[in-house]
């Protein structure tokens, strides 16, 4: 139903179930955070996802260790460090099978072309592309900072579903940041800059 009326892929119907689920269920305990299990490889998929869609230095930055409530602490930390801790305590998690199906293009990604990008190109392509990441995350926060300072002196007004900006000063910004603040405006119109093409 979710994905049919949202126009989302299965994979992206089915995350936005899970987080409105946590998001539920952290409201029904009081829980004032919800720590999810992404580790550096979940980082390096997601890079390499983004850089699929064609996304911008916001995509290249990856998922943020902190978002709200959500947080990642096994962010910085590799998947086979935490299956390695995970078999010296004896635990026996619960694997879910369909990440094993090269049926979603993040478990090709993950099944399929990083083996062959460590293979062929760069053993190591995590390490790389998660430099990668942390440079566009902090370079994205500069320019967000920025941006947000061009809205506030740009905008003539703001009322609970506008946003007016006196669009012959925007000139005077540079590309990345015009384009940022029409950005940010429209985030603030919808609660966020989440799926804002």
């Amino acid at each position: 139903e979710i994905q049919r009326t949202l126009r989302l892929s299965p994979e992206e119907a089915a995350r936005l179930v899970r987080y409105e689920f946590l998001e539920r269920v952290a409201d029904e305990i009081g829980a004032n955070k919800i720590a999810v299990g992404h580790t550096a490889d979940d980082q390096a998929e997601t890079v390499l996802l983004n850089i699929l869609r064609g996304a911008g230095i916001d995509g290249l930055s990856g998922m943020p260790p902190i978002r709200g409530r959500i947080i990642r602490p096994l962010i910085e930390t590799r998947r086979s460090v935490v299956e390695e801790y995970v078999e010296h305590l004896n635990l026996h998690p619960r694997i879910d099978a369909t990440n094993l199906l090269a049926t979603y293009t993040r478990n090709r990604i993950r099944l399929e072309l990083l083996p062959l990008l460590r293979r062929e190109y760069n053993p190591e392509i995590d390490a790389a592309i998660l430099r990668l990441s942390e440079l566009a995350s902090q370079d994205s926060a500069y320019l967000n900072v920025e941006a947000e300072d061009a809205l506030d002196r740009l905008r003539t007004a703001e009322g609970a579903e506008s946003v007016s900006i006196g669009v012959s000063s925007l000139p005077s910004c540079h590309l990345a940041i015009r384009r940022r603040v029409i950005r940010t405006a429209v985030g603030k119109l919808r609660g966020g800059l989440a799926d804002i093409g």
